[in-house]
């Protein structure tokens, strides 16, 4: 499905300690999804696109549940492909403290 997009750019507040020049984000209106961000070094020059690839509404909720990295100057990808995702489980709080998370 195509969606219509608007692209927005963001610039860093402090770029010297930023690694991006800038990113140009691809944002659904609709749905205020970013389907894509393109990152541009300090000379303006794209060098890494981050893309949704695949999107599902599961249990109400936009879900990507394909994505891409393209690293530009280096020709190279990574992907991220979910293979099941399951919304609104109960988790018991004991998952969520330091010594459960460090194991």
């Amino acid at each position: 499905m195509r969606r219509v997009v608007e692209l927005v750019e963001a610039i860093p507040k402090e770029p010297q300690s930023d690694i991006y020049g800038k990113s140009v984000q691809a944002i659904d209106p609709t749905d205020l999804l970013i389907l894509r961000r393109e990152f541009l070094d300090e000379d303006g020059k794209p060098f890494k696109v981050w893309e949704v690839e695949k999107l599902q509404k599961i249990d109400g909720v936009w879900t990507f549940s394909e994505q891409k990295m393209t690293d530009l100057k280096e020709n190279h990808t990574s992907r991220l492909d979910v293979a099941e995702i399951t919304y609104n489980v109960d988790l018991p709080d004991e998952m969520f403290t330091p010594k459960y998370l460090l194991r």
